[in-house]
């Protein structure tokens, strides 16, 4: 068992508990206040899939950590299973100001 998912699973125990709290939107969207840092999780699907069974639904990830496609894959055998549906979770990214341009 990796060290992130050893964390998740004694959080989740904590959460499973009691529900992640949310804000709520204008349009009604709950937005989740807790999320799953993907930061040094390149090849660990499983701890994507155990925190969204666990509740999580809200990813962080960035351009930077270069695990889109792992963490994708994840995703789609996560919807495919029926366990939730794309409209249920909320991804987060950042992108460094580097990569930003004017477009003409």
């Amino acid at each position: 068992m990796t060290l992130q998912l050893t964390f998740l699973t004694m959080v989740g125990t904590v959460i499973a508990i009691a529900e992640i709290p949310s804000v709520t939107f204008s349009n009604g969207i709950k937005f989740p206040q807790l999320g799953l840092g993907t930061w040094q999780n390149t090849d660990h699907p499983e701890a994507i899939k155990t925190a969204l069974d666990l509740g999580y639904r809200l990813i962080d990830t960035a351009f930077l950590y270069n695990n889109e496609k792992m963490i994708g894959n994840a995703l789609k055998e996560y919807f495919e299973n029926g366990n939730l549906k794309r409209k249920d979770i909320f991804i987060g990214s950042k992108v460094n100001y580097r990569y930003f341009r004017f477009i003409q």
